[in-house]
């Protein structure tokens, strides 16, 4: 499995525990020195190596993983065509690529949750139509798609930041995995 954008590594920790082998790839040195300075002591982290790489030009051969996934990856690119390009490229047939797709809304809730104090990248909304065209553009099939978070996630983050004992951890975790909501993941399939 390869984890593209993986950040400070939380997915690829998680896939770890299932998968036979994991990669985490990061275009951040930085994130990968996060990753691995916070998770150094996890016995299930030192068998998923990391690389340093853009998801747009993958470092890895033609057909390589059984899965990818890339999670709040592609909302920082308005053009997510090299991506998804890449990703289905080093696809063996088969193989499944799992996506995160904000809601449609996400484009009117950016404009309340926008901080200064808050550093982070404009996000762009790609619809799942958009994704469903560019996967068959790319020879992937959409699978399925997975609804989930009550409310959408940039505002918990903004409650969480301006107002920590706001939210409590069960509260967060009854809101982010509620089957109804407004964020999903696609599943796509390699043909």
């Amino acid at each position: 499995m390869l984890d593209v954008g993986t950040g400070t590594g939380r997915f690829a920790l998680m896939a770890a525990e299932l998968a036979t082998a994991v990669v985490a790839l990061d275009v951040s040195r930085s994130m990968i020195l996060t990753a691995q300075a916070k998770l150094a002591h996890d016995r299930t982290w030192k068998k998923v190596p990391m690389a340093l790489g853009s998801g747009s030009s993958l470092p890895f051969a033609n057909a390589t993983f059984d899965v990818v996934i890339a999670v709040k990856v592609l909302s920082h690119f308005e053009d997510i065509d090299p991506f998804v390009a890449e990703m289905s490229r080093v696809l063996r047939p088969g193989g499944r690529v799992i996506l995160d797709v904000p809601h449609q809304l996400a484009s009117v809730y950016e404009r309340f949750i926008r901080r200064g104090s808050i550093q982070s990248c404009r996000d762009y909304f790609h619809a799942v139509t958009e994704i469903r065209s560019e996967f068959k553009r790319h020879s992937l099939s959409l699978a399925r798609r997975v609804t989930y978070c009550a409310v959408p996630a940039s505002l918990v983050h903004v409650a969480l930041c301006t107002h920590p004992r706001l939210a409590p951890s069960t509260t967060l975790q009854f809101v982010i995995g509620s089957r109804r909501g407004l964020l999903s993941f696609v599943e796509g399939v390699r043909r």
